[in-house]
């Protein structure tokens, strides 16, 4: 399983739209938190995501991109594959 860190930007969008974004990233397995070794849930920066999946970090990204197209016309996607995650974040 590979880890993934996904940023969508949906130039021009309402918060509404971002709203959908979130809907359809967490039906795909995206999800906007992340958790700690301590057990501790913790938040996302806003429109960033977390996945562990079986797939390639091409396969993550076409999958993204085909949700952000289906609600923006022109957004930004970028998909990083993960080895490891250290943050300072809100918790849950």
């Amino acid at each position: 399983m590979a880890l993934f860190t996904v940023r969508v930007e949906l130039r021009g969008a309402e918060w509404e739209t971002y709203e959908k974004l979130h809907t359809q990233m967490r039906s795909a397995g995206y999800y906007r938190e992340v958790t700690g070794y301590d057990g501790v849930a913790y938040h996302l920066p806003d429109a960033e995501y977390a996945a562990e999946k079986n797939i390639s970090v091409e396969q993550a990204r076409d999958e993204v991109i085909n949700i952000a197209r289906s609600l923006n016309f022109d957004p930004s996607v970028l998909v990083s594959e993960t080895v490891k995650w250290s943050w300072l974040l809100k918790k849950v």
